[in-house]
């Protein structure tokens, strides 16, 4: 039901993402087995907290922001739906009150 009305389905048939999920599978198999040939790079390829520090923030804040004007962007359209329906409803009420009225 809600997953088939969700960005899921979307994502399971994207290329890239069955791409990076492979590489991350790959080189996440071959460092836990020690088969990852750090050696032959001839660089250091395990990042500490002070490598991505700067990277968390950045995404903390840009996650927050735009969860933020998401959440604006809802409330702007919950106000305007319920102003569309209370005219709505004033409407019917009108309506009804001129055009049920039966003429004598």
């Amino acid at each position: 039901g809600s997953v088939r009305m969700s960005v899921v389905p979307l994502l399971l048939t994207r290329i890239d993402v069955w791409l990076f999920l492979s590489i991350h599978v790959v080189v996440f198999s071959l460092r836990y087995t020690g088969e990852w040939p750090e050696a032959e790079f001839r660089m250091k390829t395990e990042l500490g907290w002070n490598e991505v520090k700067i990277v968390t923030i950045l995404t903390t804040f840009f996650e927050v922001f735009y969860t933020s004007q998401c959440f604006q962007r809802y409330m702007t359209l919950h106000k305007m739906t319920r102003g569309i329906l209370k005219s709505l409803l004033h409407l019917a009420v009108e309506l009804q009150r001129d055009l049920g009225q039966k003429s004598d």
